[in-house]
């Protein structure tokens, strides 16, 4: 070796060794240096031996030298001992050609000469470590201890030793790693897979790899668990889309989709028999698809292809039938049977069971890929279906649809479900009958038979109440027959049982009242002109033509009225009396009639002599007012007024003194013996409220009072008969006074 490869070499390792001793010397700059160091082993230090070493990490540096696994600082000791001189500030004195240590502080004199190094300990030592990051064999290993073993710079010796320390962490990490992806590799069953979890959890496989240093060595170890964690992680099976699971369709095709995070095994069953996987499948069959994943998770997919229609049978279309009957289906895959009876879905029916009610039914099969049959329609008919309704009416009398009299027509109407053979027959009472006209349909009803028969009782021999009928001859298209009568009547609110009625209404009661007076035993008796009178009449059955009341020349009609004290239909007639009736005092005229029943069955004609209520028994007209034998006026003595009426009821007296009025039932008053000016007002009442004419009389037989003051001599004094006086004030008292004349003695 020349001497300028000698020198450099020499300068070299003088730097190595002042760094070295810098960075033992100053324990704070640690941190510049031990970038790289390797975390605690089991609870420890770096040794191996159980020597202690520095707990900081320091933070990562890019790695450039593809040779070394590691990036810890330590990497290129060397090459980062020069390059940490150059960026922390020179922390090695000299100008790079001394050749002495001075203390190891990183100082040199400038002046001392470099001793000549024969020692290259250190150097093997960092040249094997190297090799065994390099390597990452254990051999390698084991000799670069041997050689760091014999360094005699205790730091130096730790640095190497750290080093090493991860080479073994990656080595033993890496070992781990390999016995689990042989683990997995070798998996047959979803078991392996669980056994090869707790494998990795039980090593605690990823916290050791967590724990490496940063460098390239963990990232590929990283990446590796990383490959592995996939399967191991992957509990879910693959995913199979495209078609539900059990499934049938009657599409053309089936495409699927498998997706899961690992490679996927997948096999196809198709009726039994393995088929090979295809993007789609178009054969009419059943396909069971299963998928499996490197976690031996498994999905299966089971569906089916059918676009085959099913086959009714059991029953034709068309055809009506009179026993039971059962639908069958002929179909790989039967589903659903949709029979329907008279329109309303029948749930549930299975297909082969017995159907046993009458109706119309239709049928169609669907099988479970949606496939449906024709649509068939039969009808089970056993026997004449009761009809809808039956219904039987007076057609003559819109107004009375539940009772009727001769001569009247009687209609019949029945709405049966199902179509007729025959005409049916209507027959009424003995023996008066007739046939129904064609039955047809309509927008409201299937088939509607009616039947108009007017009635004519010396055929019919009908009697008063419901009328007996009875309809025959129903036949339909199985031959099956039914007869009708009035237990098949349809109750309605207007339509019902009809009732046959000859007779005429009958009058129950029969009065008359003065409804102004009609609370006074008496006064109800009586009327006059402006009084209200109400004729009340009683009958067994309610009207359909009310009754017309005749008084005084005019006609008032008695309208219904419902009675609360009796179970008679009641009509009244309420009549104000006025004086263009021309009545005459007595008992009161009226007539009644034109009244019929609902049928129009006229009654009896009616007068007051055909009145039969003690309550109301007769109303007695009477306009005159009673008579008073006085005149406004005075009298001066005792006197006894007397009324005159011939329906006298009472008189009333009013004083004008303070007492209260009086009522007096006699015709007769006597006034008082003694009065100054006493006022009474006489009234004279009769029995039909008639009152006399109006009437003051004045009792007065005291005598005027004089009285009176004067002046005179400029005194005032009373006055005296016959005196003198300058100037005289009079007082006259009396009840009536009239007149007063004042006289001179000269006339």
């Amino acid at each position: 070796m020349d001497k300028k490869k000698i020198g450099l070499l020499i300068i070299v390792l003088f730097l190595i060794i002042g760094l070295g001793s810098f960075v033992f010397a100053n324990p704070d700059n640690q941190e510049n240096f031990e970038e790289g160091d390797i975390e605690e082993r089991d609870g420890q230090g770096s040794d191996r031996d159980g020597s202690s070493s520095s707990d900081d990490d320091s933070s990562d540096e890019d790695e450039t030298d593809s040779s070394n696994l590691l990036t810890d600082g330590s990497d290129n000791q060397l090459g980062n001992a020069v390059d940490n001189d150059n960026s922390r500030g020179n922390n090695l004195s000299g100008n790079g050609n001394d050749s002495t240590l001075s203390g190891g502080t990183g100082q040199t004199s400038g002046t001392e000469e470099i001793p000549t190094i024969t020692d290259n300990t250190y150097a093997d030592a960092l040249k094997a470590v190297e090799q065994a990051e390099s390597s990452l064999v254990q051999g390698d290993v084991d000799y670069a201890a041997s050689l760091v073993d014999k360094v005699t710079n205790q730091s130096q010796k730790d640095e190497l030793n750290k080093r090493l320390d991860a080479v073994r962490d990656i080595i033993d990490v890496t070992s781990l790693i390999e016995r689990l992806e042989e683990m997995v590799a070798n998996s047959t069953n979803r078991d392996g897979i669980v056994e090869s979890i707790d494998y990795r959890d039980d090593e605690k496989i990823e916290e050791l790899v967590t724990n490496l240093n940063n460098g390239t060595a963990k990232d590929n170890l990283a990446s590796r668990l990383e490959t592995v964690n996939k399967i191991l992680n992957d509990s879910e099976g693959p995913v199979i889309s495209g078609i539900r699971n059990d499934s049938f369709t009657r599409n053309d095709s089936v495409s699927l989709t498998i997706s899961d995070d690992n490679e996927v095994t997948t096999t196809v069953m198709f009726n039994g028999n393995p088929v090979d996987y295809t993007d789609s499948f178009t054969e009419e069959g059943t396909y069971v698809v299963t998928a499996v994943d490197a976690a031996f998770n498994e999905k299966t997919l089971t569906f089916t292809i059918d676009r085959t229609k099913p086959v009714v049978g059991g029953v034709e279309d068309g055809k009506y039938y009179n026993t039971d009957v059962a639908v069958t289906i002929d179909d790989a895959n039967p589903g659903t049977v949709h029979l329907h009876k008279n329109g309303e879905l029948v749930k549930p029916y299975n297909a082969g069971d017995p159907i046993t009610e009458e109706g119309t039914y239709t049928v169609v099969v669907t099988d479970k890929a949606d496939n449906k049959s024709k649509e068939i329609t039969f009808v089970i008919d056993k026997h004449v279906e009761e009809p809808k309704w039956v219904y039987i009416l007076n057609l003559s009398d819109e107004n009375n649809r539940k009772t009727i009299r001769n001569g009247q027509t009687l209609r019949v109407e029945v709405n049966f479900d199902e179509e007729l053979t025959e005409l049916p027959v209507l027959t009424i009472g003995n023996s008066q009958s007739t046939t129904f006209r064609e039955c047809s349909e309509t927008d409201y009803a299937k088939y509607i038979c009616v039947a108009d028969l007017t009635i004519d009782n010396t055929i019919a021999n009908l009697e008063d109440g419901e009328i007996p009928f009875t309809i025959t001859n129903i036949y339909d298209k199985a031959g099956n027959t039914i007869t009708l009568d009035n237990a098949n009547v349809t109750e309605t609110k207007e339509y019902g049982q009809v009732t046959y009625d000859g007779s005429a209404p009958v009058v129950k009661s029969l009065g008359v009242t003065d409804i102004n007076e009609y609370k006074d035993e008496v006064g109800k008796l009586y009327a006059k002109y402006g009084d209200t009178v109400r004729v009340l009449i009683y009958f067994d059955e309610k009207l359909g033509t009310e009754p017309t009341v005749k008084l005084g020349g005019k006609e008032f009609t008695a309208t219904y009225r419902k009675a609360s004290s009796t179970k008679d239909e009641a009509y009244y007639a309420d009549i104000k009396l006025t004086e263009d009736m021309d009545l005459s005092d007595g008992i009161l005229s009226f007539g009644v009639y034109g009244y019929a029943d609902e049928i129009g069955n006229v009654g009896v004609n009616l007068t007051e002599k055909d009145v039969n209520m003690s309550a109301y028994p007769s109303v007695t007209i009477d306009n005159t007012l009673p008579v008073l034998n006085f005149n406004n006026g005075f009298i001066t003595s005792g006197y006894t007024v007397e009324a005159t009426d011939d329906n006298f009821a009472y008189m009333t007296v009013q004083y004008y003194d303070g007492r209260e009025t009086e009522t007096i039932e006699s015709n007769t008053f006597t006034l008082d013996k003694e009065g100054d000016n006493t006022r009474y007002n006489i009234k004279a009442y009769d029995k039909a409220g008639n009152v006399s004419e109006y009437r003051d009389i004045y009792l007065d037989n005291a005598k005027p009072v004089v009285s009176g003051t004067a002046i005179n001599g400029g005194e005032k004094v009373s006055v005296e008969n016959n005196g003198t006086y300058q100037e005289v004030t009079l007082n006259i008292s009396d009840g009536s006074l009239k007149k007063v004349s004042l006289v001179k003695e000269d006339g």
